[in-house]
């Protein structure tokens, strides 16, 4: 399952590419992020996952949401960006 408040074409892309038989559900009207957000989808190997948020928060100006697959997941990531600072 992947849900999105927003989704651009190129997530949409990519969803229709690894999902099985996937369906699109919409309510209300389809949306767009706001122009002054920056999504983004970027792929990388498990290991440099940790290595590459931690540059990109210290990079990018402004606040990251990041989605994780689980509470469990969010919990262990929180533990991990309070240990490196």
């Amino acid at each position: 399952m992947l849900f999105s408040a927003t989704f651009p074409p190129y997530g949409e892309k990519f969803a229709m590419r690894i999902l099985h038989e996937p369906e699109r559900v919409t309510i209300g009207r389809d949306s767009s992020a706001a122009t002054t957000v920056d999504q983004r989808l970027i792929f990388m190997r498990e290991e440099a996952k940790m290595r590459e948020l931690l540059k990109l928060m210290r990079d990018e100006p402004g606040s990251i949401m990041i989605f994780t697959r689980s509470k469990d997941a969010a919990t262990r990531l929180w533990r991990s960006l309070h240990s490196a600072g």
